[in-house]
């Protein structure tokens, strides 16, 4: 705590005694300020990185072991969704009325559903979860892909997250906005979560599929969850995070005898995910096969 108010302190420093004609080309006012409350208040950090380091995990090192089971090792990144404001307050994309209705009835359905979730906390609910969201997912399909420029070119602080799920309840979507709607959605159920990428090749940060870890009380670590895939893995009954389940190619293991395939757990891919903040740690774990 002690680094980060002196942090945050210099920060707000420099905003201050860099004159008035930066704050309108740099931003600073809303840095110091978002740099105020991420220390403070633990809300999400929006701002520029200072400074990234890169930290690959080995399977079984003290890392490896602290990133299942730390609740606070969430990402840390971006904005929450606010349901409890009118639709039109907070989304800032182009819509339509038949649009907003869809994704009105949408974020109704999902908190009529789940709205207790957070105090009952288990894995049959999040699993739940995951098959409300693919199986909507799946009913899209048909539909045109969204079209996210707009989206895209805001500033991240303007950025909302109920713009995705206007995307997600309107158009076929990717991976991508399939795992930002259910982030937000169990955000506001009161999940932390961390949005989890899968690279296909090793030591490019490169996110050719998106998926996300929610921390569950229950398990007390963090579980893998893959809506897009309907995937929550599990080994002798317990469920599992993406860093125990990509760490374990052993051939004829627990996951083959459970028929738990997932074509995004190769030999050779890359699953990794930022701590934001003003300094940055991009944390990666590379599958590889298990000696024999």
């Amino acid at each position: 705590m002690r680094t980060k108010l002196i942090l945050s302190t210099i920060v707000i420093v420099v905003a201050v005694f860099s004159g008035v004609a930066l704050v309108p080309r740099l931003g600073y006012k809303h840095h110091a300020e978002n740099l105020f409350r991420y220390v403070f208040f633990r809300e999400p950090y929006v701002n520029r990185v200072f400074l990234a380091d890169v930290v690959d995990v080995e399977p079984g090192d003290a890392t490896y072991k602290k990133l299942i089971i730390d609740r606070d090792l969430d990402d840390r990144r971006w904005g929450t969704a606010d349901f409890s404001v009118p639709a039109r307050d907070r989304l800032t994309i182009e819509t339509t009325p038949d649009g907003v209705a869809a994704y009105m009835e949408l974020v109704s359905t999902f908190r009529k559903r789940f709205s207790t979730l957070s105090k009952m906390d288990n894995d049959y609910q999040i699993a739940d979860i995951s098959n409300f969201l693919h199986d909507f997912w799946r009913k899209n399909q048909l539909r045109p892909a969204y079209d996210n420029a707009s989206f895209r070119q805001k500033d991240e602080k303007d950025r909302h997250p109920e713009d995705l799920i206007y995307y997600f309840a309107n158009n076929r979507s990717n991976s991508s906005i399939i795992a930002e709607t259910s982030v937000a959605f169990l955000r506001d159920l009161g999940f932390r979560t961390r949005l989890i990428r899968v690279s296909f090749t090793p030591g490019e940060e490169v996110a050719n599929h998106v998926f996300l870890e929610v921390f569950s009380t229950y398990q007390a670590k963090w579980v893998m969850f893959d809506a897009m895939e309907n995937f929550i893995p599990e080994r002798n009954g317990r469920l599992l995070s993406a860093f125990e389940f990509f760490a374990d190619l052993e051939p004829g293991g627990n996951f083959e005898a459970a028929n738990q395939s997932y074509r995004y757990r190769k030999i050779g891919y890359e699953i990794w995910f930022n701590r934001n903040g003003p300094t940055k740690t991009v944390y990666r774990l590379r599958t590889r096969a298990n000696p024999m």
